[in-house]
C-alpha cells in the first residue's frame, strides 16, 4: 500500500519488475531512485528478488525502517507459529507470518498493474502532502490505472458486482522456469515471470502459460510508455482503421455525454477500448483525404475499465493460487498399527503445573505413535523433519483419581497450551502407504489432565520443487485421555446378591450348600492380567500386563485413541486357583471438549469400590450370575492398598 511509510523508506521502489530485462536489471530504473539510494546506499531491485531472494531485505539500513517481510520470513514465521509452546508466541508468529505473506502477495498483485511492469513512475495523483501528510482538498496530478481501479472497485462493490477469478495454470508453479542463477528461489516466481516472453518475442499465443508480469507488460500500455515497448504496438491494434467520423458516445465520469474515438487491441487479448485517440484541433468532414488527422493518444476511464476487466480477475486468481501454494502441504494422521496413540500407567503421577497458586498434579504422556501419509496434491515429500504438537486446554481442578470429574467448561484454562515433540529426520514420506512414527515428548510431556485435545504434525523440508522450506501440516481431533480401572475383586464372593468372604462361606454350611460341587471361592492372589485394544476386535498385541494383580487391588491405565467406540480384550491367568479365561467388551471413547457451536460436552465417569474411571471392569466370583454387584457394599480397601498397582505398558 502506498503511503507515508513507503515514501519515507522508498520501499515501494522495489515493487517493479520488467519481464523483458534479466532479473538483476528488472527493477525500477528512473531518476528518482536517488531517494532510495539516499535511504539505503543501494539501488532498488526487481519485485521478484525483493520478495523471494533470501537475504535481499536483510541489510542494516533496512532493519530500523521496515524490516524483512519476504517469502522466506513468511515460511519461517509460519513454522514457528505451528511449533511454538504458548498461545501468545503462536499468535505473534502467525501475525508476522501473515504480514510477510501479505507483503509478498502485494508484490504479486502489483505486477498485475502495467505501471509496475513497464517501468512507469506514478506517484500521482497525491491525496496528501508527502512530507507533512496533510490531506489535500482534491487529488493533485494525473489519474492512472491504479487510481481509477481503486475507485472503480468501490463502485462495483456498492453495486454488488463481482469478477470471476482467473486462476493460474498449474504449470506456472510446477515448472516455473526461473533464470538459471535464481533457480534456488521458491517456485512461486512462476506466478510473476516464467521467462516465456522475452525481447524480440511476439505477444504470447497462450497467455495462461506466462507470469502475471509478462501478461501485464505484453498486453497493456501506460500513458508514459505507450508504444515504447515491443508490445503492444500500433500493429497490434486497429489503428489503421480509425473512423474519425463516427465517434462512440460515452457517459463521462462527470455525467456528461461525450463523443470519443478509441482503437481496439486485436492481437493477443481483445480490448475494445484499448487507447483513446484525441484530435489536437477541430476538423470537419472535408479533412478526409487530406492526410493524417493530427492526433495524440491517451488513456481514460473507458480504457481502464476494460483493462480492469482483464487484469483484476488475474490478480485475484493468481493471489488465490499464491495462498493455496503457501498452505498446500498436507499430512494425513492415522492411528498406529497397535491402535492406540499412547497408553500410560495411571499409577505414575509425574507432572504438575500451577493454576492461580494451586499445584495441579497429573500423569503425563511422553510418547505418541501415529501413522502419517503425505496428502499434498501431486507433490512428493522429500527430506526434512517431522514434529508432533499436542494442543489442549489444561484442567484447573484435575485430580489423578478423577474424583473431580467430569470437567466443565469453567474448569479448564481459557487459552490453549502446547506440547512439542523432538524432531524426527526423514528422507521421504509416501503418499500411498502410511508410515508409523514414534514421537518423543519427554521434554514437553502432554498432561493427562486436559480437555479439547488435538494432535498436529508439522513437516519442514523439500515439498515438490520447493526445496528445504516447504511446510506441510496435519491435524487430528483425538479423544481426550481415557481412564480405565482393572479390578481383581475375588477377595469377596457375590453369592445370591450378597457379599461374603471365602471363610464366611466355609463357616456357614447353608451357604456352602448353595454352591455347585467344586466351585472355587478362594481369591486369585497371583492373578496375571493383560489387556489389548483394537478397532475391530482383532488386537495386534497386548498393551498392558499386571503380574500379578492381587485380590482387592486395581490398576489404572490412561489411553489415547481417536475412535468413538472400540474393542477391549482382557485375559486372566492364574495357577492357584487355576484360571485361564478372557473377556471382550466394546467401550465408548472420551470426549471432553467444546464443539463447533461453542457448547462444552463431557463424558460421564463411573465409580466402583470408591475408585472413579471412565470405564472399569473386574474379575468377580459370583454364584449364580446376577446384576447389582457394582452397587453392593464392598468393604473398604486395606490401608496401603488404596493406590493402583503398577502396570507394565507395551506402547
Amino acid at each position: 500500500k502506498k503511503g507515508e511509510n513507503d515514501f519515507k523508506s522508498s520501499r515501494a521502489f522495489n515493487h517493479f519488475h520488467d519481464p523483458l530485462e534479466n532479473w538483476d536489471n528488472a527493477g525500477f530504473d528512473k531518476w528518482v531512485n536517488f531517494f532510495y539510494y539516499g535511504n539505503y546506499g543501494r539501488s532498488p531491485v526487481s519485485a521478484i528478488l525483493w520478495g523471494m531472494n533470501p537475504g535481499q531485505q536483510d541489510f542494516e539500513e533496512n532493519k530500523p525502517k521496515t524490516g524483512d517481510w519476504s517469502w522466506g520470513k513468511a515460511r519461517e514465521y509460519y513454522y514457528q507459529a505451528l511449533t511454538d509452546h504458548t498461545e501468545g508466541e503462536r499468535n505473534e508468529d502467525f501475525a508476522d507470518c501473515f504480514r510477510a505473506l501479505g507483503q509478498v502477495l502485494h508484490l504479486l498483485q502489483d505486477v498485475s498493474v502495467p505501471l509496475h511492469t513497464r517501468n512507469d513512475l506514478h506517484i500521482f495523483p497525491l491525496t496528501k502532502d508527502p512530507f507533512t501528510h496533510e490531506e489535500y482538498d482534491a487529488p493533485v496530478g494525473r489519474w492512472t490505472y491504479e487510481t481509477f481501479t481503486k475507485e472503480y472497485l468501490k463502485e462495483l462493490l456498492q453495486d454488488g458486482q463481482t469478477f470471476v477469478a482467473h486462476h493460474p495454470n498449474p504449470i506456472l508453479l510446477s515448472d516455473p522456469q526461473p533464470e538459471s542463477n535464481y533457480s534456488h528461489l521458491a517456485p512461486i516466481t512462476g506466478l510473476f515471470d516464467r521467462n516465456q516472453y522475452n525481447e524480440g518475442d511476439p505477444i504470447p499465443l497462450n497467455n495462461n502459460l506466462i507470469g502475471l508480469a509478462e501478461y501485464s507488460n505484453s498486453e497493456f500500455v501506460t500513458q508514459d510508455t505507450m508504444w515504447e515497448y515491443q508490445h503492444p504496438s500500433k500493429n497490434d491494434t486497429s489503428y489503421t482503421q480509425i473512423d474519425w467520423l463516427n465517434p462512440e458516445w460515452v457517459i463521462a465520469r462527470d455525467g456528461e455525454t461525450e463523443g470519443r474515438i478509441y482503437i481496439r487491441k486485436i492481437v493477443g487479448e481483445f480490448i475494445q477500448h484499448f487507447v483513446r485517440v484525441v484530435r489536437v484541433d477541430y476538423w470537419t468532414r472535408e479533412c478526409e483525404g487530406y492526410g493524417e488527422v493530427p492526433h495524440e493518444f491517451s488513456l481514460d476511464d473507458q480504457c481502464w475499465k476494460d483493462y480492469a476487466e482483464k487484469l483484476i480477475p488475474r490478480a485475484v486468481g493468481y493471489s488465490a493460487g499464491f495462498l493455496d501454494y503457501f498452505f498446500r502441504g498436507s499430512i494425513e494422521i492415522l492411528a498406529p498399527q497397535g491402535f492406540l496413540y499412547s497408553i500410560i500407567d495411571g499409577s505414575v503421577i509425574d507432572g504438575s503445573y500451577e493454576v492461580d497458586g494451586t499445584t495441579i498434579e497429573t500423569q503425563t504422556f511422553k510418547y505418541i505413535k501415529a501413522k502419517l501419509r503425505n496428502t499434498t496434491t501431486e507433490e512428493e515429500m522429500g527430506s526434512g523433519t517431522l514434529l508432533a504438537v499436542a494442543k489442549y486446554k489444561k484442567r484447573t481442578d484435575y485430580q489423578p483419581d478423577l474424583s473431580t470429574d467430569p470437567p466443565t467448561a469453567a474448569s479448564r484454562e481459557e487459552f490453549f497450551s502446547y506440547s512439542v515433540s523432538e524432531p524426527i529426520a526423514i528422507t521421504s514420506l509416501s503418499s500411498t502407504e502410511p508410515t508409523e512414527f514414534l514421537f518423543d515428548f519427554t521434554n514437553s510431556p502432554i498432561p493427562a489432565s486436559v480437555t479439547d485435545l488435538y494432535l498436529q504434525v508439522v513437516f519442514k523440508g523439500t515439498l515438490g520443487n520447493e526445496e528445504d522450506t516447504g511446510i506441510a501440516v496435519g491435524m487430528k481431533d483425538i479423544n481426550e485421555p481415557m481412564h480405565i480401572c482393572s479390578w481383581n475383586s475375588t477377595d469377596m464372593v457375590y453369592l445370591y446378591g450378597e457379599l461374603y468372604t471365602a471363610q464366611e462361606i466355609r463357616d456357614d454350611q447353608d451357604l456352602l450348600d448353595l454352591l455347585p460341587e467344586g466351585f472355587n471361592i478362594d481369591p486369585y492372589d497371583e492373578l496375571n492380567t493383560g489387556s489389548a485394544f483394537s478397532s475391530d476386535g482383532n488386537p495386534v498385541y497386548y498393551h498392558t500386563q499386571n503380574t500379578p494383580l492381587p485380590s482387592a487391588r486395581y490398576s489404572r491405565i490412561i489411553l489415547l485413541t481417536d475412535q468413538p467406540s472400540f474393542y477391549m480384550y482382557v485375559s486372566y491367568q492364574s495357577d492357584d486357583p487355576p484360571k485361564d479365561s478372557w473377556v471382550e467388551d466394546i467401550l465408548s471413547g472420551v470426549s471432553n471438549q467444546e464443539n463447533a457451536k461453542g457448547d462444552f460436552n463431557n463424558t460421564q465417569v463411573f465409580t466402583f469400590r470408591g475408585k472413579t474411571a471412565h470405564f472399569w471392569y473386574t474379575l468377580l466370583i459370583y454364584c449364580p450370575y446376577a446384576t447389582g454387584y457394582d452397587s453392593a457394599s464392598w468393604p473398604p480397601l486395606a490401608p496401603g492398598t488404596e493406590d493402583p498397582v503398577t502396570t507394565v505398558i507395551y506402547p
